[in-house]
């Protein structure tokens, strides 16, 4: 294998398929925009909106673009407490999997973690459930247990646990924003 100095920065797979997920989150993004807002998604798409909602959510979320886009809060508005509490959570799930790949990858190709970053305990499972609940704190941690080799039973199991009261909550305060107006 050839080693990570020796190799470009910009034909490093997971730097390409970073950059390559960030424009496409972006155009997601732009897109929602176009329509008017995830709010539109129901009057443009009807009963197909989850489906056309769902893949969104997950791209929009495996990018710093992901916060920006209240996704976790429409799906409350748009498909009730539940439905919403259940799009959300999957579509954090699926991203947390991608993410984990991503760090996975990221790691592989870079090598030996810097010792500073082997310290922090990464794998711990407080680590793994909360950290996501701050914010941008899901990519990180994702990305994290992916670089320190956390199995992805593990992993997801963790995420599952971490995603679910706030995929509840923020659905719920969608859900509740309907009732408002």
């Amino acid at each position: 294998m050839t080693p990570a100095a020796a190799v470009p920065l910009a034909a490093r797979r997971s730097l390409v398929v970073f950059a390559a997920v960030l424009a496409l989150g972006v155009a997601v993004a732009a897109w929602i925009a176009s329509l008017g807002g995830v709010g539109a998604f129901r009057f443009q798409f009807g009963a197909v909106g989850p489906f056309v909602s769902f893949p969104a959510h997950v791209l929009t979320t495996l990018t710093p673009v992901g916060e920006m886009v209240p996704f976790g809060a429409a799906n409350g508005a748009l498909y009730g407490l539940w439905g919403g509490a259940l799009l959300n959570w999957g579509a954090w799930m699926v991203a947390a999997a991608l993410q984990r790949a991503w760090g996975l990858s990221a790691a592989r190709e870079i090598g030996a973690l810097p010792a500073w970053l082997d310290r922090l305990p990464l794998t711990h499972p407080l680590v793994l459930v909360a950290g996501r609940w701050l914010p941008g704190g899901g990519v990180l941690v994702d990305a994290a247990a992916g670089a320190e080799g956390v199995a992805l039973a593990r992993h997801l199991l963790l995420a599952g646990l971490g995603h679910a009261p706030q995929a509840l909550a923020i659905a719920a305060v969608g859900a509740g924003l309907v009732h408002l107006f």
